[in-house]
Parts: structure tokens; C-alpha cells; sequence
């Protein structure tokens, strides 16, 4: 009965990432979704209280500590309590009409059922929603990045570092504007695109999530006017970099929580750009590696495992597409059409605030949900292909004319003939793409060079024409 609800909602979503993708993206409502929101910004009004508290800064009871110790464990992060939360805000919400302030009276109720009435003027002192939200948004981010995005990417890496050790030697034809080009290995060339992602995972290890608290236009006016003894800025950084990700992110995780004390109302998102931005150029990659698997399974080096049930074509039977790198594709553009909007607009808040960014930001869980179902297919993609060596070798053999740099190079050392690039542009254009072994060992034999000279050239193999491309694919 559950699976049949949930295909009736798949069913039924508006956007691919909850409707056809689910199963791919169903992680994400942890983060994202509307009633994580919810549930963070419960989190940041709970633990403000406390830690006003623990402080001094109000009078809480040493067992009224243990009673909001309580209400948090009740709250952990867990699906059904994030829906739980979710509906009982969204009830009040009917009558707020205001999403922040719902999240306040929520809270308030909690506490009443808990003995704890009289500590309700102290919710949400001194803050603005801004103040709320940001750090919810903050821990949503940190812990999205900890939890999936980065396991997933440190996943995607080691398909590609086994790959490129496992095919450092396996020998291919390059292609450079289209066109044949000096060889290199397989490995080497998976060994760029691992590479590529252990950057971008080094990038993503640096980012942090920022939040404030510091009131209706960033000078903590009401903060100062009312508790005039109180080191606010202390107390602000200390509040949202040790005692709020506490319990929700662990000392191991990549990402932390940090303070932006220099605002006006709200944290100008300059962390959660740089975070889109780092993630945009994730998506290239996906997409480069996706179109160069594309293309090689085209040539027929790369070879596709077979599913005996899977269908590739409606009418073409023998058909077998390279459906995952192309989805792949998709996913990684739709995501760099919202990352992207977001990186320009984010920024930009009419002079204090206004509301645009509020709008803006439950585009998030989308995006990510494209970025997700991005890598999850280049890995599906990646785990069904393996090199065909054959044809690799095949297409070496069948372009003897790639050593005519390896020739012109030697010729050049020796100084046996002038003009050596020169002389192998000529021939290789008067043969107008039809070089064989044949006519390029009588290219050499006519050369007016040394037999030493000679013997080296014609021992040349395009196979073995490799340069130093195994040893970055094991060692890079």
C-alpha cells in the first residue's frame, strides 16, 4: 500500500525530480523539501531559547534545561517527524500567513505541553525571520553536502580511479577537433576526469554554510537595547558555530556552520553562491564525461553490457542507447539553468531586503535534485561500459599516419633534412587521408637519412606511441 501511494504521488508530481526520478532523489527531502525547512527552522528557535539559557542571558532551571533537552530529542531528524512538524506549522501557518512566525507559535505549544509556558516571551527575542531562516538554510546545506552530495562524488571518483589504474595501458586513438590525433591510453583519459572530480570535492570541503543573528537590520538593535550587558557578537558566532550544528553535524563532517556578523536583514548568500557556483562546474564535468562516453560508444570502443529485458528502441530492435550518459546530460543542463540563476540573483537584495530571495531559494531542492539524478546516471552510465580493446586497436592500426609527428620530431633531432614538419605535411596531404602502412614505410625508405636513421623510424608502432599517458593514469 505505501509503494502504491507513492507511485500515485510520482504519478501525479508536477516536476520530474518528486514524480518520474523519485527514487532517485528521495534523499533530498531531509534537506530541501518544505517540511525541512520547517523542521531547521524549529531547530534554530529551540536551541536560540537554550542556549539564551545556558548563558545567562534569561533564567532557565537546570531541570527546565533538561525539559528542552527532552523537546529536542524528540525532535530528531527523521522523516516522520519532520512530516509530523511539517503539518502542525503548516496548520498554523493557515492563520499567521506567515511561515517563520508559525514555526515561533509551534514551538510555543511544545512548550506549554511541556510546563514550560512561561519561558514563550523568550522565543524568538531579539530575531527576524531572516535570522531563522538563515542558519536553517545553513544547516540544511552543511548537512545535504556531509550526508549525500559528497559520499556520492567520493563514490563517482572511485568508479573512475579504478578505471583509470585498470586501463592505464590499454591504448586508444585521441581525436582533436574531431579528427584522429596522437594516441593516448584509456586510463589516462579517465585519470583527467578523476581528477577533475577530486578538485571539485577539495573545492566543496572548503565551502561553509553561513547564518546570522543579528536582528532586523544586522546592528542587533533590539539584542542591544534590551540585554545592554550582553557581548552579542560573541555570543552570535559561538550561538551558530558550535551550539546549533551540535548533535546534527558531526566533528568529522567536510562542511561546517559559519557566522556572517556584517549584515543589513539578511545574510547575502554569498556562501550558498559559491557552493552553486563549485556545483555548476561539477555539472560541466558530468556533462564532458558524458558526451566523450557518448562518442566513444559511438566509435565502438566503448562497449555497452546488454540487459536482456531492457528495451532500446520502440521499433528498432537491435538498438541499445546510451541512455544513461544522455540523461545524464539533461539533468546536468537543468541544473545549471537553476544554479546558475540563483549564483546572479541571490545576491542582490534591495537596499535592506526584500522578499525575492525567499521565493527564490525553494529552487534549491530542485537543482540538487538535478544534480543528483546527474551523477547517479554518469555512474549507471559509467558501471555499464568497458573499453573494447579490439576496436581500440583496430582504429590505432588503421591510422598509420599518426606517427607522422612521431617521425617529423625524430627528424628534427637528427638534422638530416631540412624542413622534416614540412616534408610529413606534404605527403600525409598529397595522400588525402589514404595512408597505409605500406605507403608510409616507402615514405621512410626514400628519406635521404642514415639506415640507423631509417630503422628507428620504421620501428615505430602507433600502439606504442603513447608518450608518458600510463604512467599518469596510475600515478597522477
Amino acid at each position: 500500500m505505501k509503494n502504491m501511494t507513492q507511485d500515485i504521488f510520482s504519478l501525479y508530481a508536477i516536476s520530474p525530480v518528486d514524480g518520474r526520478y523519485f527514487q532517485k532523489t528521495k534523499e533530498l527531502g531531509m534537506y530541501f523539501s518544505e517540511s525541512a525547512l520547517i523542521y531547521y527552522r524549529f531547530i534554530v528557535e529551540l536551541k536560540y531559547l537554550m542556549y539564551l539559557g545556558e548563558n545567562g542571558i534569561i533564567s532557565i532551571t537546570e531541570d527546565e534545561q533538561k525539559l528542552l533537552q527532552e523537546i529536542l530529542h524528540e525532535h530528531k531528524h527523521e522523516k516522520q517527524i519532520l512530516l509530523r512538524v511539517g503539518l502542525a506549522v503548516k496548520d498554523l501557518e493557515k492563520t499567521t500567513n506567515h511561515d517563520v512566525k508559525a514555526v515561533e507559535y509551534y514551538l510555543n505549544q511544545i512548550l506549554d505541553r511541556k510546563a514550560l509556558g512561561h519561558l514563550k516571551r523568550f522565543v524568538h527575542i531579539g530575531l527576524t525571520s531572516e535570522d531563522v531562516t538563515s542558519n536553517a538554510h545553513a544547516l540544511s546545506d552543511a548537512m545535504f553536502l556531509n550526508d549525500v552530495a559528497i559520499p556520492i562524488m567520493k563514490k563517482l571518483y572511485g568508479i573512475l580511479d579504478s578505471g583509470a589504474k585498470k586501463y592505464a595501458a590499454v591504448p586508444m586513438m585521441s581525436m582533436t577537433h574531431g579528427q584522429p590525433a596522437t594516441p593516448t591510453t584509456c586510463g589516462k583519459e579517465v585519470r583527467i576526469y578523476a581528477k577533475q572530480i577530486a578538485d571539485i570535492l577539495t573545492a566543496l570541503r572548503n565551502v561553509s554554510a553561513y547564518g546570522k543573528c543579528n536582528g532586523s537590520s544586522g546592528n542587533r538593535n533590539a539584542h542591544q537595547t534590551a540585554f545592554p550587558h550582553v557581548n552579542w557578537q560573541k555570543f552570535s558566532t559561538k550561538f551558530i558555530e558550535e551550539f546549533l550544528p551540535k548533535g546534527l553535524i558531526l566533528k568529522r563532517s567536510y562542511v561546517r556552520v559559519k557566522a556572517n556578523s556584517l549584515t543589513n536583514q539578511i545574510e547575502p548568500h554569498l556562501g550558498r553562491v559559491e557552493m552553486f557556483q563549485i556545483f555548476s562546474r561539477l555539472m560541466s564535468i558530468v556533462r564532458n564525461i558524458s558526451w566523450d562516453c557518448w562518442h566513444y560508444v559511438s566509435r565502438f570502443i566503448l562497449t555497452q553490457a546488454v540487459v536482456a529485458t531492457e528495451t532500446g528502441s520502440s521499433t528498432m530492435p537491435h538498438k541499445v542507447n546510451p541512455i544513461n550518459f544522455e540523461n545524464a546530460i539533461g539533468n546536468a543542463r537543468l541544473a545549471q539553468f537553476t544554479l546558475q540563476g540563483l549564483s546572479s540573483e541571490l545576491p542582490v537584495s534591495t537596499m535592506q531586503r526584500d522578499l525575492v530571495d525567499s521565493t527564490m531559494q525553494r529552487a534549491v531542492g530542485p537543482a540538487f535534485g538535478h544534480v543528483l539524478i546527474a551523477l547517479k546516471s554518469l555512474m549507471t552510465g559509467l558501471e555499464k561500459v568497458y573499453p573494447n580493446e579490439n576496436q581500440m586497436l583496430k582504429e590505432l592500426n588503421d591510422n598509420p599516419a599518426l606517427l607522422a609527428e612521431a617521425i617529423q620530431t625524430i627528424l628534427r633531432r637528427t638534422g638530416e633534412i631540412e624542413k622534416p614538419y614540412e616534408a610529413l605535411r606534404d605527403f600525409t596531404r598529397r595522400e588525402s587521408g589514404s595512408i597505409t602502412h605500406e605507403s608510409l614505410k616507402t615514405f621512410i625508405e626514400e628519406l635521404p637519412i642514415s639506415k640507423e636513421t631509417k630503422e628507428e623510424l620504421l620501428c615505430l608502432k602507433v600502439s606504442d606511441y603513447v608518450g608518458d599517458a600510463e604512467y599518469h593514469a596510475r600515478f597522477h
